[in-house]
């Protein structure tokens, strides 16, 4: 890999639908490191969407609250049991 954020890209995706907890996991890392003008509000979304997924619906919600509205104006989220829509 050439950088850190493409290797945590690379681990999310492996775990996508499989281990949500881990696909969270990396997702966060590679949103740690990337870098500046990278789109992403495709990281935020698979966090909180697998956050709910777990049920950890505090920490969803809590994470949805540090996305700046210019990365994400709209989220819906489908998990197995909820949907969950919130506007900014």
């Amino acid at each position: 890999m050439d950088s850190e954020y493409n290797y945590y890209l690379f681990a999310a995706e492996l775990f996508r639908n499989e281990y949500v907890y881990h696909e969270v996991k990396f997702s966060k890392l590679a949103l740690q490191v990337s870098p500046a003008g990278v789109d992403t509000g495709p990281l935020w979304k698979t966090i909180v969407k697998g956050l709910a997924d777990l049920g950890l619906y505090e920490e969803a919600y809590a994470t949805f609250m540090q996305i700046s509205s210019e990365v994400l104006f709209v989220l819906v989220l489908n998990s197995s049991r909820n949907v969950l829509i919130f506007i900014l």
